[in-house]
């Protein structure tokens, strides 16, 4: 959750460093001089060339590498007043959303470069693709749609609703609305459509299995499968915000602004705090393979093998 984020990253404490820190594009000392790498939550996750990276919010882009817990440095620092939202590959170019813009690299040899210059000051928060590249704009309350050096503003919702979550996936582009409202945006009349109303401001969507999985303000987690909706009746501590969720075939996970995480297994949810030694979840949830990834309090990294039940936390 965005606005759970930043508060975080004004109380961290820069305290933290994560060992064995390299640079795929400056030497250790560069990148050490300019920020002190994991000092603020972790923003996002992604899967590159069977890598996996992720972006700290004021550290920058890296990957991280469990087995010998080292991480990566992805290209050279973005500015020092720069806040980091979300990082996604497309075509083996990395995209950055940001408080400011919009900054891209190629992977090959990656040097953050700031595009889409009437974007420049704007408040990214979401970007996403499906082999188009989209944006929400949450200065302007807008979703874009990206494509080399040309920004195309989607018309705004009609009602004056305000979008909070961007998701695109194959099947099309979704936003989750301030007033609890999911849209899917219709190419062949350009307007949005609303398919469902949640009731509760809409802060995470996922999916699998062809339906969409919600998260919202009023602590539920709901599934879309095209015509309805179904809550799944999650009952966290004092019904607190779900900021993020994240699924696969088997379980859907749910984190909330108190740092709890719960795994639902179609017909029942589970607290697992325990099972990742306890920890407190403060970032992004990703899953892949048969892994969950998310940032814990400290700004560190946690992976949980939800198979075999093992954790693996970063130094």
């Amino acid at each position: 959750m965005k606005k759970i984020l930043l508060s975080l990253a004004l109380l961290s404490t820069l305290n933290f460093v994560f060992a064995n820190v390299s640079s795929s594009a400056t030497s250790i000392n560069q990148a050490t001089s300019k920020a002190p790498i994991g000092v603020s939550p972790v923003t996002s996750f992604f899967a590159v060339d069977g890598k996996i990276g992720f972006t700290s919010a004021r550290g920058g882009v890296f990957y991280y590498n469990f087995a010998d817990r080292k991480a990566t440095q992805i290209g050279d620092f973005l500015p020092d007043n720069e806040y980091i939202w979300e990082a996604i590959e497309l075509n083996h170019n990395l995209y950055v959303a940001a408080r400011n813009g919009v900054y891209t690299c190629n992977l090959s040899d990656c040097k953050f470069t700031k595009i889409f210059n009437n974007l420049s000051g704007h408040d990214i928060w979401d970007i996403a693709n499906n082999n188009s590249l989209f944006a929400l704009d949450d200065t302007d309350h807008l979703v874009y749609q990206l494509d080399n050096t040309k920004v195309t503003a989607l018309p705004k919702i009609q009602n004056g609703d305000i979008p909070k979550k961007l998701f695109v996936s194959s099947s099309g582009v979704y936003i989750g609305s301030e007033s609890g409202n999911l849209y899917k945006y219709n190419t062949s009349k350009q307007s949005w459509h609303k398919i469902a109303q949640v009731g509760s401001l809409i802060w995470t969507i996922a999916e699998v299995k062809n339906q969409l999985v919600l998260g919202t303000q009023s602590g539920d987690v709901l599934v879309f499968n095209g015509k309805s909706l179904k809550s799944l009746n999650l009952k966290s501590t004092q019904n607190k915000a779900v900021g993020y969720v994240a699924a696969d075939k088997k379980f859907i996970f749910a984190s909330n602004d108190l740092g709890e995480l719960f795994q639902y297994d179609g017909s029942h949810w589970s607290k697992i705090n325990a099972q990742l030694d306890n920890n407190i979840v403060s970032g992004s949830l990703f899953v892949n393979g048969n892994y969950l990834y998310s940032g814990i309090k400290d700004n560190k990294l946690i992976r949980y093998d939800y198979v075999n039940k093992t954790v693996v936390v970063s130094h």
